[in-house]
Parts: structure tokens; C-alpha cells; sequence
């Protein structure tokens, strides 16, 4: 959000701050809802297994909005940089948020 702020971009800064806002308001409410245990090794392994998914999921909505670029993408581009994996499908983008591949490096 701040970076969208220092390069001119108020409406993806307004589109980030608001879905970080609505990431922690609903981390604060689950906490409050849900009673504080010990988790076992089965659940962590779980909650692992849905976590990755899940942030992505999140995160992919502000990209898509600002970018303008179709969800399925931008969750892709989401997983991608999760998993730091590099891979990047995404098109030259119109605002300065996002870096551009360089079409002349290969590797």
C-alpha cells in the first residue's frame, strides 16, 4: 500500500489498504471466535495444507482489481510468488506496481 502510495497509484493504494483491512478484521474476529487449544499434529498438517491456498485466494483479489488482469492470473502470480517458485505469466502491466518481465533475459 505504501508503495502504491509513493508512486502516484491512490486507487490500488486504496484497493490494497482495504483488503488488508478486511484480512485483519476477519484474522481478529476468528481469533476471538475460535476457543484457544493445543493443536494436534493431523490439524497442524491441515491448517498447513489450507493455508497456502488460502492466502493466495486473498491475495489474488487485490491483484487482480488493480492490476485488471483476469483472477485465474493473478492467482497464479499469487502462488507463484507464495511458493517463490519465479514463474510469470503475467502480461506487461500498465501500472507502475508491478515489475515487467524482460523479454530480453532468458533464465
Amino acid at each position: 500500500m505504501c508503495a502504491a502510495l509513493v508512486l502516484g497509484e491512490t486507487s490500488a493504494a486504496v484497493i490494497y489498504g482495504s483488503s488488508a483491512l478486511i484480512s485483519a478484521g476477519t484474522g481478529v474476529l476468528i481469533q476471538k471466535i475460535i476457543p484457544d487449544f493445543e493443536l494436534e499434529l493431523k490439524e497442524a498438517l491441515i491448517l498447513a495444507a489450507v493455508t497456502f491456498p488460502l492466502c493466495s485466494l486473498v491475495s489474488a483479489v487485490p491483484m487482480a482489481l488493480s492490476a485488471g488482469m483476469p483472477f485465474l492470473d493473478a492467482y497464479f502470480e499469487c502462488v507463484s510468488s507464495l511458493t517463490t517458485t519465479g514463474l510469470s505469466l503475467a502480461p506487461n502491466s500498465p501500472t507502475k506496481l508491478f515489475f515487467s518481465p524482460d523479454p530480453g533475459c532468458s533464465g
